[in-house]
């Protein structure tokens, strides 16, 4: 009999222990696109979204908004540093007024204008680092996201989804 009240003990004991265990903390974010609602950008933006809310347990659970929803393009960047929304993905030429160098970090900076030379610039060179230089001041840190390629993107009379599609 004496191992049954032991066993209770440690039970309560250990329910005990647990009663100051907290919930991680959760966030909700807004993310507001420039993008159309059909635009294959805008349908990777919820695919992301999706795959951050799974990594992180449901943790971190970011909304997607298709372009005006929340707030215009060239206002992704004011609705960021004025918290009105914690993530934007927009084209860095509209934030020209914030400070006229946005105006070179649009996806042709200093005329790259192929994929390559850009990505080179943005991640193995120093644009990345001009960018934030920009945006830390206020409050808002930037990070190349996607490259559309040309600087108003490709068009064809057929949709293309995959090889077999050409």
């Amino acid at each position: 009999m004496s191992r049954l009240p032991a066993s209770f003990l440690w039970f309560l004991s250990l329910v005990g222990s647990l009663t100051g265990c907290e919930q991680p903390a959760s966030f909700k974010w807004q993310l507001q696109s420039q993008a159309t609602p059909t635009s294959i950008d805008f349908i990777e933006l919820k695919k992301m979204v999706a795959n951050i809310k799974l990594m992180s347990n449901g943790r971190l659970d970011i909304s997607a908004h298709h372009g005006g929803v929340i707030t215009g393009g060239p206002d992704i960047y004011t609705a960021v540093k004025d918290g009105r929304i914690q993530m934007g993905s927009g084209w860095p030429n509209w934030w020209s007024g914030q400070h006229p160098a946005w105006a070179v970090m649009n996806a042709g900076p200093f005329d790259f204008m192929n994929l390559d030379a850009s990505m080179m610039f943005f991640l193995a060179g120093n644009g990345t680092k001009l960018a934030n230089e920009l945006a830390l001041p206020d409050g808002v840190v930037w990070r190349p996201a996607w490259w559309p390629g040309m600087e108003f993107g490709l068009l064809s009379a057929h949709p293309v989804t995959g090889i077999k599609d050409l």
